[in-house]
C-alpha cells in the first residue's frame, strides 16, 4: 500500500486504471477497469475520495488484481459524484473525516441507490455494502479525524433486502411425478401429510435428473464398448493404415472424404474402436472425414437414434475411444453434482489427485473457490451407480488426454471435452448450457441451473429427519448453521406455508362454491377441489365471513378468546374478513341492512363515537354490498332470499 504521504499529498490522475479479478464457474478472468476522476471532479490530493482511489490504485498494482467488487464500487461513486451533497463530502480533507461525515454520506448514498430503478433490492443492500467497506476500510485509520472503520457499529442502513434462497427442482408443476403440483402448492389434509408428500416430490425430481444423467452415461458406454467390439475383430491391417493416414494426413476438402462405397461398416467402425490406443491420431480431422452417407451408416449400426445426438457431432462419436463427448460430460457433472450437495464451483476445481482410492472406491474431495477451502471428502462407489460410472469415465478420460498431450502435463483438471479443435492443448470445458438443454430436453426436465440442485439437495436433506439441519451442515460443509438454515430451513417454512395457505384458500374457495351453487350441481362436479368445511370459516351476521376469529390483526380485539368482530369494516377494514355470496350469507346481509335502517338514528344518539368508528362502517359496507348484489348478474336467483322490502 502506497505511504502514509503518498495518499494524502498526490493528486490523482484523471483516469485511474485498475486490474480486476473475476472468478466465474472455476475460471479467473482478469479485466481492467477504469475510473474517470477528472470527469468526476475527484482528483485533489487529500480528499477523502482521493486517499481511497489511490489506496486501492497501490493495492491493484502490489497484489495485480482486485476482487470483482470494485466494478460495483466505481458505479456507485460514479453515482455519488453526481449528487452535490455525496460529492462535497467525498471531496473533504481526509483529516477532517468523522463519524458524523461518515453517516451523512452513507446515508445520501442509499438514498440515491434506492433510486436506480433496474438495481433489485437485495442488489442495492449489496452495492450499498460494497461502497461502505471500500470507503471506511480501504485507508489507514490515522488519516480519519477519528477511527471510522467499525461502520457496521454507528451507521444503521435501511438497504436490508437479501437475495432469496435459490429455488429447487420442485417449483413448478410435474407432468411425470404422481404429484403433480409444485412444492409449495401441494393439497393436504395435515401438516404431517404435506411433509410427507413435499419430500416425496423432492425425491421425485431429483431421481428423475438422476435417471437422465444415468441413462446417458450408460448409452454412451455401450456405443464405446460397441466400438471396442468391432475394434477386437480382424480388420485387414492396410484398411486400418488407410483409415489413420487418411485422418491425419488427408488434404482437407468437400470431395475427399470417406463414403460407405470405400470400406465395410464394420471396419470403419473397427478402426474407430482402435484409436482408443492409437496416440496418432488426430481429433481435428475427424469431423471433416465422412460423407453424410457414411455418418449415417454409422450412427445407425451404432444404433444411436436421433433424439440421443443433441449437441453430440460425428466428431464426438467418431472420438468416442479418445475422449467423452459433451453429453456425457454435462451427465457425470450434474450426477456428481446431486452425489455431493457441492457448489458447482467446488465441483469443477476437483482435481485428479483429489480421486483417492479406497474401499473398493474413491474418496473425491473439491475446492470452494471463494474462500480456498477444500471440501469434505465424500465417497463413490459402485452402490451409487451414476456417480460410479462418471467417477470412473472422467479418471479414463484425463488419462486418455493426458497420454496423448491433449492437456498440458503439469494441468490436474477433470474437465475436458471436445473444445476448441484448432488448437492442440484443449481448455477445460466451463460453457455447458447446450449439452445440458439438449440432455434435459431429451428426458422432458424443465431446465434448472447448477446451484438449484444444491439447494434441492439440502432442503430433501434437511427434511428426511426432525434435525435434519445438522445433516444438511454436514453435507454444505458450512461452518455456521446459520448458513444452512438460509438455504434449507428459511426455504422449507416458506414452501410449507405457502402450501398451507394455498390449501387454506382452495378450501374456502370451494366451500363458497359449494355453498352457493350446491353440492350436486354440475359447476361443481367439475371443480378440482371439492372440500366443504363449515368451520372453515365463522359468519359475522353481515353476510361476510371471518377465516380467524382467534388471530385478529391487533390482540386487543378478542374478547374471551374470540375477536369481538366490531371493527371488519373501520378503515381499511380486516385482512381476516371474507366476501360470501350464498344463500345463508345473502339472507344475513338482507337482515343486516334491515337492521340499521330502522335503528340508526337510536344507535347514533346513544353514542356517536362508537357510531362513526363501529356501526357506521359497517352500515355503509353492508348497503354497498347489497346494492352491488342488486346490480349482479346473479339477483334473480338470489332475490327470493332477500326481504321484501330490499326487492
Amino acid at each position: 500500500m502506497p505511504t502514509y504521504i503518498a495518499l494524502t499529498n498526490r493528486s490523482v490522475p484523471d483516469v485511474l486504471v485498475f486490474n480486476m479479478a473475476r472468478r466465474v464457474k472455476g475460471r479467473d478472468y482478469l479485466r481492467p477497469v477504469s475510473v474517470d476522476a477528472g470527469e468526476l471532479g475527484m482528483t485533489m490530493a487529500g480528499t477523502w475520495v482521493a486517499a481511497v482511489l489511490l489506496a486501492l490504485h497501490g493495492r491493484s498494482v502490489t497484489e495485480g488484481a482486485i476482487s470483482g467488487d470494485l466494478l460495483v464500487f466505481s458505479k456507485v461513486l460514479t453515482l455519488a459524484g453526481g449528487d452535490d451533497v455525496a460529492k462535497a463530502i467525498l471531496c473533504k480533507p481526509i483529516r477532517t473525516i468523522g463519524r458524523a461525515d461518515v453517516i451523512r454520506l452513507f446515508d445520501k448514498v442509499e438514498a440515491l441507490i434506492s433510486l436506480v430503478p433496474s438495481w433489485a433490492g437485495p442488489t442495492r443492500a449489496a452495492n450499498s455494502s460494497v461502497f461502505r467497506r471500500f470507503m471506511a476500510e480501504e485507508v489507514p485509520k490515522a488519516l480519519f479525524a477519528e477511527d471510522v472503520s467499525s461502520h457496521r457499529r454507528y451507521f444503521q442502513t435501511v438497504l436490508r433486502e437479501r437475495h432469496k434462497p435459490r429455488a429447487t427442482l420442485s417449483e413448478l408443476p410435474s407432468v411425470d411425478s404422481d404429484i403433480v403440483d409444485p412444492i409449495g402448492a401441494i393439497p393436504h389434509e395435515r401438516i404431517e401429510d404435506l411433509r410427507e408428500t413435499s419430500l416425496k416430490r423432492l425425491m421425485d425430481d431429483i431421481e428423475a435428473v438422476k435417471d437422465a444423467c444415468t441413462y446417458d452415461l450408460e448409452f454412451w458406454s455401450k456405443v464405446r464398448n460397441t466400438m471396442r467390439t468391432y475394434a477386437r475383430k480382424a480388420i485387414p491391417r492396410a484398411d486400418y493404415r488407410h483409415i489413420v493416414n487418411f485422418v491425419n494426413d488427408r488434404v482437407v476438402a468437400q470431395k475427399n472424404m470417406l463414403t460407405i462405397w470405400d470400406f465395410p461398416i464394420e471396419t470403419v467402425i473397427g478402426a474407430l474402436g482402435r484409436f482408443e490406443r492409437n496416440k496418432r491420431i488426430s481429433r481435428n480431422l475427424l469431423s471433416l472425414c465422412f460423407d453424410r452417407l457414411l455418418q449415417a451408416k454409422i450412427t445407425s449400426k451404432l444404433e444411436i437414434a436421433e433424439e440421443e445426438c443433441g449437441a453430440v457431432s460425428i466428431r464426438q462419436i467418431a472420438g468416442l475411444t479418445i475422449c467423452v463427448n459433451s453429453r456425457e460430460m454435462v451427465a457425470s457433472f450434474h450426477i456428481l453434482l446431486i452425489h455431493t450437495g457441492w457448489n458447482a464451483d467446488a465441483l469443477l476445481n476437483m482435481r485428479i489427485n483429489n480421486l483417492i482410492p479406497s474401499e473398493n472406491g474413491y474418496l473425491i474431495q473439491g475446492l470452494k473457490g471463494k474462500v480456498d477451502k477444500r471440501t469434505q471428502q465424500v465417497f463413490v462407489g459402485p452402490g451409487d451407480r451414476g456417480a460410479w460410472i462418471a467417477i470412473n469415465l472422467l479418471i479414463w478420460n484425463y488419462h486418455q488426454l493426458h497420454g496423448r498431450g491433449l492437456i498440458d502435463a503439469d494441468d490436474e483438471r477433470l474437465w475436458f471435452c471436445w473444445s476448441r479443435p484448432s488448437k492442440k492443448v484443449m481448455t477445460q470445458l466451463t460453457n455447458m448450457e447446450r449439452p445440458k438443454r439438449m440432455m434435459l430436453a431429451r428426458h422432458r426436465i424443465e431446465w434448472f441451473s447448477d446451484e438449484q440442485i444444491r439447494n434441492h439437495m439440502l432442503l430433501l436433506i434437511s427434511m428426511r429427519r426432525r434435525n435434519g439441519l445438522l445433516d444438511a451442515q454436514m453435507v454444505a460443509d458450512h461452518s455456521y448453521i446459520g448458513t444452512t438454515a438460509h438455504y434449507a430451513d428459511q426455504l422449507i417454512t416458506k414452501l410449507l406455508s405457502s402450501s398451507i395457505n394455498l390449501e387454506f384458500q382452495r378450501r374456502l374457495d370451494s366451500t363458497l362454491k359449494i355453498s352457493l351453487w350446491g353440492e350436486h350441481s354440475e359447476f361443481v362436479k367439475r371443480l378440482r377441489f371439492q372440500k366443504f368445511d363449515p368451520n372453515l370459516a365463522i359468519p359475522i351476521g353481515d353476510g361476510t365471513l371471518c377465516v380467524a376469529p382467534e388471530n385478529p390483526p391487533n390482540v386487543d380485539w378478542l374478547m374471551d378468546g374470540i375477536c369481538d368482530a366490531k371493527r371488519c369494516h373501520s378503515g381499511r377494514g380486516c385482512a381476516n374478513n371474507r366476501i360470501s355470496v350464498s344463500a345463508s350469507s345473502v339472507e344475513e346481509l338482507s337482515r343486516f341492512v334491515q337492521y340499521y335502517k330502522k335503528n340508526w338514528r337510536r344507535l347514533l344518539a346513544d353514542n356517536d363515537a362508537a357510531f362513526r368508528e363501529f356501526h357506521g362502517p359497517a352500515m355503509l359496507f353492508a348497503l354497498a354490498f347489497m346494492q352491488f348484489i342488486q346490480t349482479g348478474p346473479y339477483w334473480e336467483k338470489l332475490k327470493r332470499y332477500v326481504a321484501i322490502e330490499e326487492v
